[in-house]
């Protein structure tokens, strides 16, 4: 025979459900509080109280409801994911990562709950106990410059949380700024083997770029973009291209003149980004990868990486120095600068400085250039192939194109007397006022912003 009391509590629940999506935030609260009447250890009642305390500003009382609901319910994820954000936003940070790893761990397939982990503990330096603490306490020593100290204490976190992959990950970039590449790959390969992340395209064993197969990309060329003069290369899929590439095009156009030069590599090109390309009159390269049953991640990643994947392709066809681009960019200023690092080197990159810049953030994938040159070629060439690696495996994730990049220049035993130039630090940048939905504003000696908006 079902039980009325339990009967009575969950039309409550569902009565409080409909109401809190109406954001009748009071009447919610009190058909939760009539479920907990009738079950007062209902952890859905809970969850709904924090809900509503959450959607009135109340995070004292929110993070008190979900903590109650992960007490009563420690396998569900929404409980942890509630404590998680109201610990957070009290500013309590290794409070708020604790339950997110607890959600994590309920779900560890779940890349967006990986993805959350994995920057918590990337960026809080907060003191605090246990696995987390120990992390957040050796990235507070890493900013101050104490790294022996900061080693301490992600050695700690391993020790007690041996089966979790992000201590090792804090420990490699560590040991990989230090310039010990044989450390860091040890400390990356043991959070390899524990998940797929990031860390996968991390690569610091030099005879791991020897064992690299030749890779011929599947591009088709639709037509070459004119013009003998330096090149602008970006590679997007039609939906960018729709939303981007005009107005990139059209800022090139007009602050390098008759000189402007553009090179699209198109995937997936519908009909109507097809006919826009040809108006534009840009070079024109195009594909159609098969990416049935891979992940949204992936999917996303390999459109990022498509532009370097083709790149000795298109360094070939072109023979003259290339600007591998974002399509989400506006040029602000004559890049003449940036032509002039790359005519004194092989390739130019932007690196970002500082204490705690990991590995897939030091070389920026926003404008890298490239020359014809033997060794540029060859840079090129181990780049495409390095992707096209973990392209095979289906390992691409997050901001993989940039830790190809690392990972090629710092171990690839074949560039080791490549010459590689720095763009200056105003090559690239974003709005004053991001994320407007206006005019954008950018620093009065910015070459390339970013342009990037919410969608309307």
């Amino acid at each position: 025979m079902t039980d009325p009391f339990q009967l009575s509590a969950l039309r409550f629940l569902e009565h409080g459900d409909q109401l809190r999506a109406q954001s009748r935030w009071a009447e919610a609260k009190a058909a939760y509080l009539a479920a907990q009447d009738s079950d007062p250890d209902n952890p859905g009642a809970w969850l709904g109280l924090g809900l509503c305390a959450e959607g009135i500003g109340d995070l004292a009382a929110a993070q008190t409801a979900f903590a109650e609901a992960a007490r009563l319910h420690p396998e569900r994820v929404d409980a942890w994911l509630g404590l998680a954000s109201a610990n957070h936003a009290l500013g309590q940070g290794t409070q708020a990562i604790r339950a997110w790893l607890q959600a994590w761990l309920l779900s560890p397939a779940d890349l967006r709950l990986h993805n959350i982990v994995w920057q918590a503990l990337n960026e809080t330096e907060t003191a605090g106990e246990g696995y987390a603490g120990a992390v957040c306490r050796g990235n507070r020593l890493r900013a101050q410059g104490q790294n022996d100290e900061a080693l301490v204490f992600y050695r700690q976190a391993q020790k007690q949380e041996p089966g979790l992959p992000f201590a090792y990950s804090r420990a490699g970039c560590l040991l990989a700024k230090n310039g010990d590449y044989a450390g860091a790959e040890m400390e990356f390969s043991q959070a390899r083997a524990l998940s797929d992340w990031v860390e996968s395209g991390i690569r610091l064993n030099p005879s791991f770029f020897n064992e690299l197969p030749i890779f011929s990309p599947a591009l088709s060329w639709v037509k070459k973009a004119e013009g003998n003069g330096p090149l602008a290369v970006v590679g997007c899929d039609a939906v960018y291209f729709k939303r981007y590439a005009q107005g990139l095009w059209e800022s090139l156009c007009r602050c390098e003149g008759e000189t402007a030069s553009l090179h699209v590599h198109l995937l997936y090109p519908a009909a109507e980004s097809l006919a826009m390309a040809q108006a534009m009159g840009v070079g024109l390269s195009v594909e159609s990868p098969d990416f049935q049953g891979s992940t949204r991640n992936f999917v996303n990643t390999y459109y990022a990486s498509a532009r370097f994947l083709v790149l000795p392709d298109l360094l070939k066809a072109y023979d003259r120095p290339l600007l591998v681009m974002d399509v989400d960019a506006a040029v602000l200023k004559p890049l003449a600068p940036l032509w002039t690092v790359l005519a004194g080197n092989d390739m130019a990159i932007r690196r970002l400085q500082g204490a705690m810049v990991d590995p897939w953030n030091e070389p920026q994938a926003n404008l890298v250039g490239v020359n014809p040159t033997p060794k540029g070629l060859a840079f090129a060439q181990s780049l495409s192939r390095f992707l096209a690696h973990f392209v095979a495996r289906r390992l691409l994730f997050g901001f993989f194109d940039q830790t190809a990049l690392y990972s090629v220049l710092a171990a690839d035993p074949a560039l080791a007397d490549l010459q590689v130039g720095q763009f200056p630090a105003n090559a690239y940048g974003y709005p004053l006022n991001r994320g407007a939905l206006g005019d954008l504003v950018y620093p009065d000696d910015l070459l390339v912003g970013e342009v990037k908006t919410p969608l309307r």
